[in-house]
């Protein structure tokens, strides 16, 4: 059996928005050119996972609210063993799949383990 190649973050992105559960309104060709990968640090990607966490903990406790009792096991997904690390920045428009974000989207390798966070912040 041969050895697969080792995958890169844009082959990562790439894979991932193919596959893309959230019903983009723009096809991937229309608005990826317009993006880049930065660098990003593993306490960036932190900080957005906390913030994350927390909006997702108040809104549990709003009357109506459908997410129940979920468990947020993100505890040392970004830190243990990070390999890389990148945000997807929009260089010009459209660089977003969806017409009101997704506001932040971050790619990363934590030892064997490929992770992507959308977020969308909610005016």
């Amino acid at each position: 059996m041969k050895p697969c190649k080792e995958i890169n973050a844009l082959d990562f992105l790439i894979w991932v928005l193919l596959r893309d559960p959230t019903n983009p309104q723009f096809e991937l060709r229309d608005w990826l050119p317009n993006c880049e990968l930065k660098d990003v640090e593993a306490q960036e990607i932190i900080t957005y996972i906390e913030h994350a966490k927390s909006d997702l903990i108040e809104g549990k406790s709003e009357p109506g609210s459908e997410i129940g009792d979920v468990d947020f096991p993100l505890s040392g997904v970004v830190t243990n063993n990070l390999k890389w690390a990148f945000s997807l920045k929009g260089k010009q428009k459209p660089c977003n799949k969806h017409s009101a974000g997704p506001t932040y989207i971050h790619i990363w390798k934590n030892g064997d383990n490929l992770y992507y966070l959308e977020i969308h912040n909610e005016s």
